[in-house]
């Protein structure tokens, strides 16, 4: 099976349930849809970093989401360069790129200390 993948039962129900958590978790339901679209069952690791790294990822000036999704790539894709993450992990420079623009002092920070 492909990471991710080990959704038991209905995805749309499990894309629902992690939906009806997004205020709890500080997202929107938008982005907590484009999460668990992104990640399915792996979804589990992005919400342990949210609840674990609150206080980080406030210090590090990114949304949650933004910041759960840097960590993620982090720790679990071995990103090593900026544009693994930008391009290849977030699709930022293509689909977000203002968002990209407001934030990649703060992504690049994070990443060098890691």
């Amino acid at each position: 099976p492909y990471s991710g993948g080990n959704v038991s039962g209905d995805f749309k129900e499990f894309v629902n349930k992690f939906q009806n958590r997004a205020g709890e978790l500080g997202l929107s339901v938008e982005e907590a849809r484009s999460l668990a679209d992104t990640y399915g069952s792996n979804t589990h690791s992005i919400v342990k970093i949210i609840e674990e790294r609150k206080a980080e990822q406030l210090q590090s000036g990114l949304p949650v989401g933004l910041y759960a999704r840097l960590m993620y790539a982090l720790e679990y894709e071995c990103i090593i360069k900026a544009s693994d993450f930008f391009i290849r992990r977030s699709s930022m420079l293509y689909f977000r790129k203002k968002e990209l623009l407001d934030y990649k002092e703060q992504v690049l920070e994070l990443m060098k200390g890691k």
